[in-house]
């Protein structure tokens, strides 16, 4: 009998960002997603809150907590626009890659 290796759903990468987090208070924003951008892909070295949405978004401290080195995936639609707040003193780079 074979072992089985449980994998990720394969998606295509469409746009990668990366942004480098500022300490304090102030809600950092990701450009719209592209056409065909139907799920991405968050992870930060620090934790953030995080808000996506139709428009633009501001993140505060009561939205979605997204803990340090954890990678996650949202289901999103094109055109919309994401944002992520630190309280955090230390410094890293928040990254966002777009999937179709």
């Amino acid at each position: 009998m074979g072992n089985y290796l449980d994998r990720q759903h394969s998606s295509r990468i469409i746009k990668s960002q990366a942004t480098a987090i500022t300490s304090g208070t102030v809600s950092q924003s990701a450009t719209a997603f592209s056409a065909q951008t139907y799920q991405i892909r968050v992870t930060s070295p620090i934790g953030v809150w995080i808000r996506y949405g139709d428009g633009a978004q501001t993140a505060v401290a009561t939205d979605t907590y997204l803990p340090a080195n954890v990678i996650e995936y949202f289901t999103v639609a094109p055109g919309q626009t994401f944002a992520f707040l630190s309280t955090s003193t230390s410094s890293g780079m928040f990254s966002l890659t777009e999937m179709g």
